[in-house]
C-alpha cells in the first residue's frame, strides 16, 4: 500500500462554503473544516511524519527477521 499525504485546498476559505445556521450538519462541517485547517499546519505534518516513521520501524524489523 502506498503512503502519502493528501493536501486538500480550496479557492475560498472553508467556513463560507457552508451556509446552514443550525442542525447536525453545521457541527459536522465545522468539525471537518477545523480538522482540515489543522492538517495544513507544520506541526501536524511533522507529527504525521514521525508517526509514519514509528509505524515503519516495527515493519522493517519484521521484514529483516
Amino acid at each position: 500500500m502506498g503512503r502519502g499525504r493528501l493536501m486538500p485546498t480550496a479557492q475560498v476559505p472553508l467556513p463560507p462554503l457552508h451556509v446552514a445556521k443550525r442542525g447536525v450538519e453545521v457541527f459536522e462541517f465545522e468539525r471537518t473544516a477545523s480538522r482540515l485547517i489543522e492538517m495544513q499546519s507544520r506541526d501536524w505534518l511533522e507529527d504525521w511524519a514521525e508517526r509514519q516513521k514509528a509505524k515503519a520501524a516495527p515493519e522493517a524489523q519484521q521484514a529483516q527477521a
